[in-house]
């Protein structure tokens, strides 16, 4: 039974690589949540100039929220793990020629360690496991895991990025005073007056 063990130590590495493909769109999808919560906190202390607690909470509600995305990131990526049937029907999803192939060999895999089958059917099930696992030798498992979606994801988050960026460059007498409030709640950082006064003589 030595001749199989590649393959599984092989579909390990998929599932490897598929997860930490889920865990960088996680946090890149992320991304824009964040930014969109930051926006709403802006807009909500300019119409309704909140105290320094209450824009306290919203950062620190920010804050929280960006490490729990990134705990959550790293936990799809390096500790999650999937079983291994669910790994070789990702596979065979994605690649048509594999068939069945992967998920034949799990079942006739666990066929050859079943005492309630007769030694004929068992060493027939050896055999059968061998003959796929030759065949899989040269099947790219590990380039299959990957869908591509990542790069998709952050170009997107860096779109999001850049027109967040343009918005605060663009209204830049409002983002700095925001900014400047966020940043230091219980600091001496009046709020955004759409009224200015001007004493003339």
């Amino acid at each position: 039974m030595n001749a199989p063990r590649p393959i599984f130590e092989r579909l390990a590495v998929a599932d490897r690589v598929h997860q930490r493909e889920v865990g960088g769109r996680c946090a890149f999808r992320g991304v824009k949540w964040l930014l969109l919560g930051l926006a709403l906190a802006f807009l909500a202390d300019l119409f309704l100039q909140l105290g320094a607690g209450p824009r306290l909470g919203l950062l620190l509600t920010l804050v929280l929220s960006a490490a729990g995305l990134l705990a959550a990131a790293a936990w799809l990526a390096w500790v999650r793990r999937n079983p291994v049937e669910q790994v070789a029907r990702r596979l065979e999803q994605r690649d048509p020629t594999l068939g069945s192939k992967l998920i034949n060999l799990l079942q006739l895999r666990a066929q050859t360690t079943d005492p309630k089958l007769a030694p004929l059917t068992r060493e027939l099930a050896r055999q059968a496991v061998e003959g796929f696992a030759e065949r899989l030798a040269e099947v790219p498992l590990e380039r299959l895991a990957r869908s591509g979606v990542l790069p998709i994801e952050f170009r997107r988050a860096g779109l999001a990025l850049l027109a967040f960026a343009g918005v605060l460059a663009i209204s830049h007498r409002i983002s700095r005073i925001e900014i400047a409030r966020f940043a230091d709640p219980y600091g001496d950082h009046p709020p955004y007056s759409l009224t200015r006064l001007e004493v003339v003589e």
